[in-house]
């Protein structure tokens, strides 16, 4: 039975704003940080996310928190081994059972899909064959690789011949193409739960469909067509139709703009039963967000959910400020949302300046958050089982937050003055905000921050994010021109 919360629904008993309680201090003293590595040393981190992948997905588990399945990364890492094959525009990789997988086709003497032994940075094996078909031989291409079983991964390649993505399903242990997968249905497409959604339109119908495909993507298993044709770009309010999407223990959640929600449409949070495609419920409770130029008042959107601590999180913003929610993901109902912060603040020019909750990431029980603002910057975490504000820290302005794994979070942000030519990696503890590490890497050609780093939520990326975090872990990622291992 479908469940529809409401706003409403916030005035009912049960449903509570986080606590006011004031933030604890943080503390980057040599104690500290002892104490903080002792307890992170004895964090289990092998069930992050109830996601059956054995391997390492793009953001680290089909949770979409940004946190790995690994250790946490408690002493500042050096570099361990770096390759440069030469190649421009090396495709965001893939790792698992002990291959970190990448290349180019824009290479005539390493091109291909590369296999690197993760332990060595040896080339296990290399499909030089790939780049000859479909004009690709002297172009970067654009590559998705995706999670399909034990010996096996799904890797995407764009053709330059205006021919469809060719769709491989690719041998781990040789390289070969065991076969090209024919979808029923084409369009952006991501490997959810051992099965493959499927993104498509109709103008005519002025509707866009949710399709879930079988493994071999030869069969539509579900499909839903409730949803909104795109909206117009110009419009100031307007968002894609789809969120990234979330999953775990047979549920998917995607934020989307239903046919038959309040108008103005907004992206509404979605909980599909992976294996039946039941609309198990729907978060409608959305505070206003301002007024459009028709001055209708438009509801905030859900942002992009994700999965922490076992519940929905969720960001949603009203007129005066920015909030985080947790759903329950059985039922939809609001179990907490944290106090407003301010989209405001007032500069030393006097005047009032923007203020965002720009990005947002889980780190075991605990959701961290980077608050951006033309004058002042600041971490600030919040307990995943109530919503109580944890710490507050400042931060520097354009930092990256980038990813998690054991309960310990990691930071990028490009370095000014003497270190403007690197960046400044940070490890944290998640619990307290004590800094852990710190460390520089020259940028150029190792891409940590920016739209292409792990940090990217709007899914805009050409691939997806340069940089894994393995099960060892160890950072595993690609430059330019080649790949490197971080521990």
């Amino acid at each position: 039975m479908l469940k529809t919360f409401g706003i409403f629904a916030l005035t009912l008993a049960g449903v509570f704003s986080a606590s006011t309680v004031a933030a604890s201090s943080v503390d980057d003293s040599d104690a500290a940080r002892l104490a903080a590595i002792a307890r992170l040393r004895a964090v289990p981190h092998s069930t992050v996310c109830g996601d059956p992948a054995l391997n390492s997905r793009s953001y680290g588990t089909s949770c979409e928190s940004r946190e790995f399945r690994a250790p946490a990364i408690v002493e500042a890492p050096r570099i361990r081994w770096e390759v440069d094959f030469g190649w421009w525009g090396t495709w965001s990789p893939w790792i698992g059972e002990g291959l970190m997988l990448t290349g180019s086709c824009n290479n005539d003497t390493n091109k291909g899909l590369s296999a690197i032994d993760m332990q060595t940075g040896k080339v296990r094996w290399r499909n030089a064959a790939i780049c000859d078909d479909g004009a690709r031989a002297g172009t970067t291409g654009n590559a998705n690789f995706q999670e399909y079983g034990p010996g096996q991964v799904f890797f995407g390649l764009s053709r330059v011949d205006g021919k469809p993505v060719d769709l491989h399903i690719v041998d781990l242990k040789t390289g070969r193409i065991i076969e090209v997968l024919a979808p029923v249905k084409r369009g952006p497409s991501s490997e959810v739960g051992g099965v493959f959604t499927v993104i498509t339109a109709s103008k005519e119908a002025k509707r866009t469909y949710l399709n879930v495909l079988s493994p071999r993507m030869d069969r539509i298993v579900w499909r839903q067509e409730m949803f909104n044709i795109a909206c117009d770009r110009l419009d100031a309010f307007c968002r894609p139709i789809f969120s990234r999407s979330a999953s775990s223990n047979g549920m998917l959640f995607i934020g989307a703009s239903n046919i038959d929600q309040t108008e103005p449409p907004t992206r509404e949070t979605h909980a599909f039963d992976m294996v039946t495609g039941a609309l198990r419920w729907r978060h409608t409770a959305q505070p206003i967000e301002g007024l459009d130029s028709r001055g209708r008042k438009m509801r905030s959107d859900d942002g992009n959910p994700m999965v922490v601590d076992g519940k929905v999180i969720i960001r949603l913003k009203d007129e005066n400020g920015f909030m985080l929610r947790a759903l329950d993901p059985a039922s939809g109902r609001t179990l907490w949302t944290t106090d407003p912060q301010p989209r405001r603040v007032m500069e030393a020019r006097g005047l009032l300046g923007r203020r965002e909750l720009q990005s947002w990431i889980g780190a075991g029980q605990v959701i961290v958050a980077y608050f951006w603002s033309g004058e002042k910057n600041e971490l600030m975490a919040w307990r995943a089982s109530d919503g109580r504000l944890l710490w507050t820290r400042d931060a520097p302005h354009g930092l990256d937050l980038t990813a998690s794994s054991g309960g310990a979070f990691y930071t990028a942000v490009l370095g000014k003055g003497s270190e403007a030519k690197d960046d400044i990696i940070e490890g944290f503890e998640a619990a307290t905000g004590t800094r852990l590490w710190r460390i520089t890497l020259p940028t150029h050609n190792r891409p940590f921050t920016g739209q292409w780093s792990i940090t990217d939520l709007g899914g805009n990326g050409p691939q997806g994010p340069s940089w894994r975090i393995g099960p060892d872990g160890a950072i595993y990622g690609v430059t330019l021109k080649g790949a490197y291992k971080l521990q």
